[in-house]
């Protein structure tokens, strides 16, 4: 939000990245079918980790690996601290709305 304060084509630009990571995601269809070679690129994805999260839970009835939660809540984590880096680094040009 700070930065599409700034740049005013962020707000255009979203959508499509939204959109796009929704399509090159495993939504429907389990990593395994994925190459192998393709995988170190595919999880560099953020919604990989958070969406075999729920496939484990929901479609294999089980529960995930410490690993993979350590590592979705790493990426958490550090999302949350770049945005409030960033909003800090901008709060000055941004107006607050009661």
């Amino acid at each position: 939000a700070a930065i599409a304060v700034l740049y005013h084509d962020v707000q255009h630009a979203l959508p499509i990245a939204i959109t796009s990571l929704f399509y090159i995601s495993p939504v429907f269809y389990p990593v395994e079918m994925i190459p192998e070679k393709a995988r170190l690129v595919y999880y560099l994805n953020p919604v990989v980790g958070m969406l075999q999260l729920y496939h484990v839970v929901f479609y294999e009835g089980g529960w995930p690996s410490g690993t993979l939660l350590a590592g979705v809540s790493a990426t958490a984590v550090i999302t949350c601290l770049a945005g409030h880096a960033v909003f800090k680094r901008c709060r000055e040009s941004c107006v607050e709305v009661a």
